[in-house]
């Protein structure tokens, strides 16, 4: 992972930035909450589903960004799915076989799937489409150990790669690495974009930039009796206020990121539902070992002990979620849950930060978060007190997103708020961003983590695996950069009469499965 492009891991950091600094954010998943699953939704209906942001585009070689993946993801289909109980299932794949050492993978497709312009799917699809995924800056890293993609047959794809790959399989869940048609089907990039075909079980009717996209239903689809709905509409609302609004007057069927403080109220079993799903997010406070402020560890280590994560939990988070001390999240494969919270204890984080001070550090910094953000707001103002009980000064500097984002990218900032997202199951996906993006901008040691990841992602054995991706967790929750401070969930809010409604840990819904109660 430490060969990718800068800036196009930045850009894919950001996008899911964004949650934690200007919104509120959320080892096994969290039991989901999901909306009725043993009910079947009967046939037809449109459903309106709305988050905070429009997508940015439907090819999702350039469109990296949650919104995005919302959308395509029920027009493209991947070879493996991460499914709502966390594991990696074969999805377009029919059979999946490695060879011993896990350097030669054979897939077989299933036969008579189509894409919804009516052209069958076959392996030349899928070559084209690990090529092109392969070879793209968001995900060069991921794939770097593909040597050679070829098509055996029209039904089947063999993968061989320069080391052990155990965890390919995981890596070709990734909703940014679907099947489409070899060549976009004569498409450029940019129109693909706006007419994307896939095997998914919608297709794209319209779009209205900065407004809807209207999805109908794939009448060729390969899934027996899959989707039930006619429809599907997406829709951009940016206030929390206005989507739980439209939510509760049945204009919207389902909401991403329902405000916390109206959670109770919304999940009144009669109108609406609160789903909480898989913990699969992590927020952290980066402390930058390259800023005055933070390049002695005593100051880390007092910022860290003085910080009450119980407190944060229960009045900026509404009491959901948990805490943790390891940086990746409960939903990821090898959290260590061994890793605690480190105790809140001002008076030793006092002694420390006196310590350091007398060898020339400073009390002072400047907390940087994005203006608006409920969750951002009320976060910064409890560690201000916290911090300022043990002798800190601390200044909370509120800007807009795109500007924090920037100042971290480009290491000018103290500390700021975080959280960090998978795609995957497995963790290789997220300590690549550790490291390629310079300790997540903390300016922290990676050599060390670099190597472990390589080590982790070549190891067959699951306990050898598994030692490996601890080891890089403990370095990381020693080093103090990374100051977590819990994890949440994915949340979101629908109409009681939407059944079949579930999220895996990626986040991404399924809505093949969804629809209206009969």
């Amino acid at each position: 992972m430490i060969h990718v492009a800068r800036q196009a891991r930045t850009v894919l950091a950001a996008a899911t930035a964004v949650l934690a600094l200007a919104s509120c954010s959320a080892g096994e998943a969290a039991e989901p909450v999901s909306a009725g699953p043993t009910a079947t939704p009967a046939t037809g209906g449109t459903l309106h589903i709305a988050g905070e942001r429009e997508a940015l585009g439907l090819n999702p070689y350039t469109a990296i960004d949650n919104n995005s993946a919302h959308v395509f993801a029920q027009i493209l289909e991947t070879l493996f799915r991460t499914d709502e109980n966390g594991e990696v299932v074969p999805w377009l794949v029919e059979s999946s076989q490695a060879n011993a050492d896990f350097t030669t993978w054979t897939f077989r497709l299933h036969e008579g799937i189509t894409f919804s312009d009516g052209t069958p799917m076959t392996a030349d699809d899928v070559v084209y489409s690990i090529e092109t995924v392969r070879q793209s800056e968001a995900w060069v890293s991921m794939f770097a150990e593909i040597e050679t993609v070829e098509a055996t047959s029209p039904s089947t794809v063999v993968v061989t790669t320069s080391a052990p790959s155990p965890a390919l399989e995981a890596s070709l869940s990734l909703p940014f690495a679907p099947v489409v048609p070899a060549d976009l089907a004569g498409m450029t990039p940019e129109e693909f974009s706006q007419h994307p075909i896939g095997t998914g079980p919608f297709r794209l009717e319209s779009w209205t930039s900065g407004q809807r996209i209207t999805l109908v239903r794939n009448e060729s689809y390969w899934v027996p009796g899959r989707p039930y709905l006619d429809s599907v509409v997406f829709e951009a609302v940016p206030s929390d206020s206005n989507r739980t609004q439209q939510l509760r007057g049945g204009d919207l069927d389902i909401i991403a990121t329902p405000p916390r403080p109206q959670l109770e109220a919304l999940d009144d079993g009669a109108a609406t539902v609160v789903g909480e799903f898989a913990m699969a997010f992590p927020n952290y406070l980066l402390l930058n070992q390259e800023s005055d402020a933070f390049a002695d560890p005593r100051v880390r280590e007092a910022v860290d002990r003085a910080i009450h994560r119980a407190n944060i939990l229960e009045a900026a988070g509404g009491g959901v979620g948990e805490l943790g001390g390891a940086f990746l999240a409960p939903a990821l494969n090898y959290h260590d849950e061994s890793l605690e919270p480190v105790e809140h204890d001002p008076e030793r984080a006092a002694e420390l930060l006196d310590e350091a001070v007398a060898d020339g550090a400073d009390r002072d910094f400047t907390l940087s978060v994005a203006a608006g953000g409920t969750y951002a707001n009320l976060t910064a103002q409890i560690i201000q007190e916290n911090l300022e009980d043990a002798g800190f000064d601390v200044t909370i500097e509120q800007l807009d997103g795109a500007t924090v984002l920037a100042e971290v990218g480009a290491g000018r900032y103290d500390a700021t708020l975080f959280t960090m997202t998978s795609d995957i199951i497995d963790p290789l996906e997220v300590i690549g961003y550790y490291v390629d993006l310079n300790a997540l901008w903390t300016g922290g040691e990676t050599a060390e983590v670099a190597a472990l990841l390589e080590e982790a992602k070549q190891a067959v054995d699951q306990q050898t695996r598994g030692d490996l991706y601890a080891r890089i967790q403990q370095i990381v929750y020693d080093d103090r950069s990374l100051v977590v401070l819990g994890y949440q969930p994915w949340i979101w809010a629908w109409r009681a009469d939407v059944v079949g409604y579930e999220v895996p840990m990626t986040g991404v819904p399924w809505l093949a499965d969804t629809g209206f109660r009969e």
